[in-house]
This record gives structure tokens, C-alpha cells and sequence, in this order.
């Protein structure tokens, strides 16, 4: 039986619009990241 993960990630919510920002885990870091793959692909 193969188990799925469920993906990590954090969520904002700012005058009624919810932003959920997936989330990697760094080992080197030994933490969880934010990660921005839509502005780092498309800059303000």
C-alpha cells in the first residue's frame, strides 16, 4: 500500500483574499520553507 503525503503550507489571509503559500522542507536548515514559485517565475 503506498502512503501519500500530504502536502505542507501556510496560510494568510489579508482583507477577505486567503493566500495558501506551499511549504518545502530544508534539511540544511532543518526547517520548513516558504516557497514563491509563481513570483520568482513572474516578478512585480
Amino acid at each position: 500500500m503506498e502512503k501519500k503525503m500530504e502536502k505542507k503550507s501556510r496560510r494568510y489571509e489579508f482583507e477577505g483574499v486567503v493566500l495558501d503559500i506551499p511549504l518545502r522542507y530544508d534539511s540544511l536548515a532543518d526547517m520548513y520553507i516558504e516557497e514563491y514559485p509563481d513570483f520568482v517565475e513572474n516578478p512585480v
